[in-house]
């Protein structure tokens, strides 16, 4: 945890100057444009990149409590806010994402921004699944009984037999070398756990991929 933190904080340094270039030129170009839709992307990547300073700022309090404040939150507001940000990425334009979405589901008391990191990690995970090929992404959330279920599947190439137990561990990637660094489960699941819930994995080679993650419902 200690060298983890030491890493970030030297990433922090040198990616923070470039980081807050970016961002004032997204700025610029937004108070000098009237175009609706570039203004539209240009908050989009301004969100971003605030959400990358965010990400780096995590990493390097990693073995501290977090500081962020825990407010009821809409699941499936968090959801579909993961959707609009994966969706535009290159390698989903053949993907066919299907999607249902429960409306109001009970507000669970967590940090919104991180849950959002936990559902962009396994949908890019779920998009990777497919090396470039056309396939399907399901969707989907739901109470059931005292929990509520955010459930991502897909139509991928799944995980070996011997891997799903291995995939939440730090650095543990079945992706080429350049391609992953083995960070996002883990520390998806460390956000999860965090908030009392849970990541569940089932998995076919050659089949396709499902990740639940489950909330319990306090006080029920």
């Amino acid at each position: 945890m200690e060298s983890i933190g030491t890493l970030a904080a030297g990433i922090a340094h040198e990616v923070g100057n470039p980081l807050t270039s970016i961002s004032s030129l997204v700025q610029v170009i937004q108070r000098t444009t009237n175009d609706d839709f570039a203004k539209d992307k240009l908050e989009l990547i301004k969100n971003q990149i605030n959400r990358i300073a965010r990400i780096i700022r995590d990493l390097v309090d990693f073995s501290r409590p977090s500081t962020y404040i825990q407010r009821p939150t809409d699941v499936s507001r968090v959801v579909r806010d993961a959707l609009n940000i994966v969706q535009y990425g290159k390698k989903i334009k053949n993907i066919k994402l299907l999607v249902e979405l429960e409306e109001n589901l009970p507000s669970l008391t967590l940090v919104a921004d991180q849950l959002t990191q936990v559902f962009i990690n396994v949908l890019i995970n779920a998009v990777d699944s497919f090396d470039g090929k056309p396939g399907s992404i399901w969707v989907t959330s739901r109470q059931r009984g005292s929990k509520v279920e955010i459930e991502i599947r897909d139509s991928g190439k799944g995980i070996a037999k011997e891997d799903p137990e291995k995939i939440i561990e730090p650095f543990f990637t079945t992706k080429e070398v350049g391609e992953g660094t083995g960070l996002g489960l883990w520390v998806s699941y460390g956000i999860v756990k965090n908030f009392g819930g849970d990541i569940l994995v089932e998995s076919d080679s050659g089949k396709g991929s499902t990740f639940t993650v489950v909330f319990p419902l306090k006080g029920i």
